[in-house]
């Protein structure tokens, strides 16, 4: 953990030394900042693939459980890692760790299954009720530490291997995750700023892609559709 907060810390301090993002003083996932085409390498790739290919397989087994501890340490790591990878993976240095690896995007994607699956159950510590809904007015929410901003970091990660990707893009429909990913387009309490990320996924799994858009057109025809103002809004075809 401690690590991590020093990387993260090391990543912002030779950011700010970059002229192209001199403006930028602090690069956190909340601010849904994606610095495309940015050369900078500040750590080690070696470091970062292990950090990937440790946060991938020890999630993997975490989420076969059948029950989720509100109280555990692995959910504070495992959101603690997601968020650095997030701040990282825009860098164009660490593209071939972080986005060219298809088994990693099928474990996000599976990820966001299991938020979707348990979002709705209020017994569940993902569960998640947008905060837009009038029907939500008079209940109180409470802020889960353990979970924080995780299935935020989790869409900003698919997010980013969506962008011009196709080959992610098609997974994304062909897999049946993409009702999931629309239903993420909430306000929540737990993961700030995670409608401007899901907007920002789904906008990437839409561009230049005839499949996903004629998906979304059906989708709408049979009012299923979760917030179909998004789109009217939001989000254009491209």
């Amino acid at each position: 953990m401690i690590l991590l907060d020093i990387c993260m810390e090391f990543v912002d301090d030779e950011c700010k030394k970059q002229k192209q993002i001199s403006t930028i003083k602090n690069i956190e996932p909340d601010d849904c900042i994606n610095l495309y085409d940015c050369q900078l390498c500040p750590l080690p790739e070696e470091f970062v693939k292990f950090i990937n290919q440790l946060f991938h397989h020890q999630i993997r087994e975490y989420f076969n459980k059948s029950n989720f501890d509100s109280n555990s340490e692995d959910l504070i790591v495992f959101s603690k890692i997601s968020s650095f990878l997030l701040k990282i993976i825009a860098f164009k240095s660490y593209e071939n760790i972080l986005k060219k690896n298809d088994d990693y995007f099928k474990n996000l994607l599976d990820i966001l299954s299991c938020f979707h699956s348990m979002s709705n159950d209020p017994k569940s510590i993902f569960f998640t009720q947008d905060l837009r809904s009038t029907n939500n007015n008079n209940k109180c929410f409470a802020e889960n530490e353990s979970v924080f901003g995780f299935k935020r970091n989790i869409i900003g990660l698919i997010a980013n291997y969506l962008h011009e990707n196709m080959q992610a893009q098609e997974q994304l429909r062909i897999s049946g995750r993409f009702i999931a990913l629309l239903d993420s387009a909430k306000i929540d309490r737990n993961n700030p700023f995670i409608l401007q990320w899901t907007i920002f996924a789904i906008r990437n799994a839409l561009k230049n892609n005839p499949a996903n858009q004629q998906f979304i057109e059906n989708l709408q025809k049979q009012g299923e559709i979760f917030d179909d103002k998004i789109f009217n809004d939001k989000i254009k075809f491209i």
